[in-house]
């Protein structure tokens, strides 16, 4: 169907949609598009934080533009991402530990996988290499995080994005 100027395409069991929205509307609810699997905007993304985390996340990527003109920003369902022509670091947000945790690029760490270091004064632990993942290195961040210590570990995730070619 094209409600709303969308077109909708389903793969499936058309009696097994229809049962549903009629269970829907025997609850009393309405047929209505949704944006569900869209990702959100980075500002919508950044109004799902928590303050504190908003402020954080706001400063960084304050230091983050100047690394470069290339560098972008933006979000996907569960993630706000740092790019400059590939993703040099991934954020995820833990509510309830009111943290954010960052995803960079492994270049000049020289950690084992499964373990950790201290750099710059932040835990920087490697995920397994099984993960498969480019970005596996992880770190958190919160309010008694050196933001100065996070942008080093951000511009090195940066520079490892334009060394490699």
């Amino acid at each position: 169907s094209a409600e709303g100027g969308r077109s909708c395409f389903f793969l499936g069991s058309t009696e097994r949609v229809q049962e549903v929205v009629r269970s829907v509307e025997r609850q009393g609810g309405t047929r209505q598009a949704t944006t569900s699997g869209v990702p959100p905007t980075e500002t919508k993304a950044i109004e799902r934080l928590p303050d504190g985390l908003q402020r954080i996340y706001l400063e960084l990527k304050e230091q983050v533009l100047k690394f470069g003109p290339d560098v972008q920003t933006t979000a996907t369902t569960n993630q706000l991402i740092f790019r400059a022509s590939r993703n040099f670091a991934e954020i995820q947000s833990q509510s309830k530990a009111a943290c954010l945790v960052f995803f960079v690029r492994p270049e000049g760490f020289k950690i084992p996988q499964n373990e950790s270091a201290e750099v710059h004064g932040l835990t920087v632990k490697r995920v397994p290499d099984s993960h498969g993942w480019a970005l596996n290195h992880r770190f958190k961040v919160d309010d008694t995080s050196d933001l100065d210590a996070v942008t080093k570990l951000l511009r090195q995730s940066y520079d490892a994005v334009h060394t490699r070619t």
